[in-house]
């Protein structure tokens, strides 16, 4: 079983596809993962967001802030990267239904630590 299945919307980042959406009168999108516990696939995507982290049974999305540093995001995301890790821990947490904050919290602070470019 693969540990996470990356769409195209994540290999094809660029750092521009981190920053809100904005449409005339309306609220702002924010860039999001979309992960899926039950098959690992994650995706870009954009929402609307009241929390950084919404979850349902099936799936949980996650708030990404504007990502300075592509170079330090794609070694988070390749395999053995601390995002990547991050990632597979909160997937593997909700699969047996331990640790799910814990692992939401280090998602969430491996990409705080790529907003500020470190």
């Amino acid at each position: 079983m693969h540990d996470l299945i990356l769409d195209s919307s994540i290999l094809e980042a660029e750092a521009r596809d981190f920053l809100p959406l904005q449409e005339k009168g309306r609220s702002a999108r924010t860039a999001c993962f979309d992960f899926s516990f039950g098959t690992g696939h994650l995706k870009l995507t954009y929402a609307a967001m009241a929390h950084r982290v919404v979850m349902t049974p099936d799936r949980i999305r996650i708030s990404v802030p504007s990502i300075v540093n592509m170079e330090h995001f794609r070694q988070g995301m390749s395999v053995g990267g601390a995002l990547r890790m991050a990632l597979v821990k909160l997937r593997w947490a909700v699969i047996s239904d331990r640790g799910i904050l814990t692992a939401c919290g280090e998602v969430n602070a491996e990409l705080q630590g790529l907003s500020s470019g470190n």
